[in-house]
């Protein structure tokens, strides 16, 4: 049990709702939701229970509350025997991450974004793998993440964000790129050249089963840690590539790479925002989660990603399974 769990769960108490509750501390409700779980794991006992208004104390939950309640206010009496300096630095920096798709356009575009209304601050963006990612938010190096992947370790909270679009791609100089429609039995024809880190089931991984599932089985030609190692052997009209959108929108505007479309193949992967469950966001981080959650309901009501730009979609050949009079893919996927 932490001190932080004693805060939430008398908030909580003092509301009756784990939303007003959430208000109040500025930290988002499955943060409180998720840390008042852990407190009753580790006290063994039921707190609270949901009714048609919020939330009411059990009677365990109300013992509890009058133990809790003079601890916390020794603490807020020995905060004000030794006031909190103000820290300086805390407003001028902010660290953000992402795993490697969420890293390439849109976290830059929206630090970009984030910057022209705090000029004076600093922002630094580090890109790791799902597991080290998870490793810098708990160490601290990091406060707030995109990752394609929801955490399991309980001191991470997160929050659905965004459907990223995956896109099968090919090189300028590949047989598929010169021909209009392409299908699913051309494509199978040429190894894959994925993304794979030993040990973690990634969106590509999860893409391939499922469509063994459907008895669609796919050679893979090469298996890499990095997108750009992808894009590297692509390039070199090695085998067909399996990314996100974002890491190869930039070649495919100038026309060194073309994305292989086709209806009946759904090639798109959750992402989710990621932040310490146990501790209560900067004024930074909490204003650049709000940018984050801006973008999450804009991308609700358009029903899908951030639409492409037209010279993207001018440069794609339409994947057909089956022959060419089967319809073409929703372009939003």
């Amino acid at each position: 049990m932490t001190l932080n769990q004693f805060t939430f769960f008398a908030a909580t108490a003092k509301h009756g709702s784990l939303t007003r509750a959430s208000q109040e501390l500025r930290i988002s409700q499955p943060s409180v939701s998720q840390q008042l779980r852990l407190l009753e794991r580790d006290s063994g006992a039921k707190l609270y229970r949901r009714n048609g208004k919020g939330i009411e104390l059990t009677d365990a939950g109300r013992l509890f509350l009058d133990r809790i309640e003079p601890i916390l206010e020794q603490v807020e009496q020995i905060k004000s025997i030794f006031p909190k300096r103000e820290v300086r630095t805390e407003t001028g920096h902010l660290k953000i991450g992402g795993t490697f798709g969420p890293s390439t356009l849109l976290l830059p575009s929206l630090a970009v974004r984030f910057k022209k209304t705090h000029a004076e601050i600093e922002i630094e963006l580090r890109t790791r793998s799902v597991q080290r990612l998870d490793q810098l938010l708990l160490n601290g190096h990091v406060e707030i993440a995109v990752s394609t992947h929801r955490p399991h370790h309980p001191e991470l909270a997160w929050e659905p964000f965004r459907r990223q679009r995956m896109v099968l791609f090919v090189s300028s100089a590949h047989p598929l790129a010169r021909i209009n429609k392409v299908t699913l039995v051309d494509v199978q024809a040429f190894p894959l050249v994925i993304r794979y880190i030993g040990g973690v089931h990634g969106a590509t991984v999860r893409l391939l089963n499922e469509l063994a599932g459907q008895g669609l089985k796919f050679k893979i030609g090469m298996r890499c840690e990095v997108p750009d190692a992808i894009k590297e052997v692509v390039k070199k009209n090695a085998g067909i590539g399996i990314v996100f959108e974002d890491v190869v929108k930039r070649e495919v505007e100038r026309g060194e790479f073309k994305i292989l479309q086709g209806h009946g193949l759904k090639l798109e992967s959750d992402t989710y925002i990621l932040y310490r469950a146990d501790r209560p966001l900067s004024a930074l981080g909490q204003e650049f989660l709000g940018l984050l959650r801006k973008v999450c309901s804009g991308s609700r009501r358009t029903n899908g990603p951030a639409s492409v730009d037209s010279s993207v979609s001018d440069r794609t050949t339409t994947v057909i399974p089956g022959g060419a009079h089967s319809p073409a893919w929703d372009p939003v996927l």
